[in-house]
């Protein structure tokens, strides 16, 4: 798998999520906006003290998978069998660098 492949199947997963929430948030009548709650304090079972800490919006979501997807697929026609194109491959292994807790990584394209 090359780097290219692995970010375009990574944009392929978030896509998933976002649609799958979109769709889950629809069927319930609720926006594709949501607010997750999150609380440090009753995650250790001392307290209830929910406060949001991150909103999800699927629109963003698929517009910025549409975006990596532009990137990726330029970077795919900027790097072709050129070892050389190196601000591409840059661009490429720090934008792989988000998945790194993916099975699929690979330390290689840890930026140096």
């Amino acid at each position: 798998m090359t780097i290219e492949e692995f970010l375009l199947a990574r944009v392929a997963e978030d896509e998933k999520v976002a649609r799958d929430h979109e769709a889950e948030y629809a069927s319930l009548g609720h926006p594709s906006t949501s607010t997750a709650t999150f609380s440090p304090i009753q995650r250790e079972g001392i307290g209830d003290m929910d406060y949001p800490v991150l909103v999800i919006d699927s629109a963003r979501v698929l517009a910025e998978c549409a975006a990596k997807r532009e990137v990726v697929n330029h970077l795919i026609m900027e790097i072709g069998d050129d070892p050389y194109a190196e601000m591409p491959d840059h661009l490429a292994r720090h934008m792989a660098l988000v998945y790194a807790d993916h099975s699929d990584y690979r330390e290689e394209w840890r930026p140096t």
